[in-house]
């Protein structure tokens, strides 16, 4: 026998097959990360739902698993994946908002509206929707309007629009 008796543990057999990972363990898993998929394209690796956000959890004595939210959390013990869905469904809402938004001032084949600091126009040129920032013409195109304030409203959340409009202020920006 290799170890002091004051080293070993009484255990079940499941409980013996865990430690030794030979059955899932139920406990001591960490989330590693998570994937967007886009839709419902996904299959959680331990209940089978169908699933747009894949949380990838690991464990020492098993192999990495993807899951969706309930089984994340479960198996961490914690509420990162329902709060990363949380944190999804308020920036949605918000976004919702400012896409119907009575501020944006419609008029003819553009639509403008005040945000923070930026004056956000969007025009249409024949097919296609161009945004145009405190005067300045970004480099894509979209195909509907709501998909130009869509994207107006992710530049403003995500900090690019002011790290943008800081650097263009010391002449060093390019459009989007």
């Amino acid at each position: 026998w290799e170890y002091p008796y004051s080293s070993c543990e009484t255990l079940c057999k499941g409980c013996h097959a865990g430690a030794h990972g030979l059955i899932r363990p139920s406990t001591g898993w960490e989330y590693v990360g998570v994937d967007d998929l886009g839709d419902l394209d996904g299959a959680c690796e331990l209940c089978g739902t169908a699933i747009r956000y894949v949380y990838h959890i690991q464990h020492p004595n098993w192999e990495p698993l993807e899951v969706g939210e309930v089984c994340c959390n479960h198996l961490t013990e914690t509420t990162l994946a329902s709060e990363h869905m949380e944190s999804i469904s308020r920036f949605r809402s918000r976004m919702a908002r400012f896409v119907k938004s009575c501020r944006w001032n419609c008029r003819g084949d553009s639509a403008s509206i005040t945000q923070d600091e930026f004056h956000i126009v969007i025009k249409q040129m024949s097919a296609v929707f161009q945004i145009q920032i405190n005067g300045r013409s970004g480099k894509l195109r979209f195909s509907t309007i709501e998909e130009a304030k869509k994207k107006a409203f992710e530049l403003i959340q995500d900090g690019t629009l002011k790290n943008w409009w800081a650097a263009s202020k010391n002449g060093k920006a390019q459009a989007s």
